[in-house]
């Protein structure tokens, strides 16, 4: 009888495992330095709200890293029109 009643129990444990398993996967993409994945969009109110959240701060990651870039590649023009500015 204990069988019966725990068996969708142990089911929903499970498969809420396996996909919290597959979102850490997801996650460490951007961990791993791919700022352009983005989460697609999860089932669940809490997990929707967490995924549209992590998704803000990728882009929010992603569009810093590429200022940042922009600005040192600027700074290095600077820089180069300096010196040959310097070496006429």
């Amino acid at each position: 009888m204990l069988v019966i009643f725990n068996a969708p129990r142990l089911l929903v444990r499970r498969a809420g495992a396996r996909a919290l398993s597959r979102h850490h996967r997801r996650l460490q993409r951007v961990q791993q330095g791919d700022l352009a994945f983005r989460l697609p969009p999860l089932r669940g109110f809490e997990a929707c709200a967490i995924g549209a959240a992590f998704n803000r701060m990728a882009q929010a990651v992603q569009d810093k890293v590429q200022a940042e870039k922009k600005a040192h590649e600027a700074e290095t023009r600077l820089d180069e029109r300096a010196r040959d500015g310097i070496a006429r």
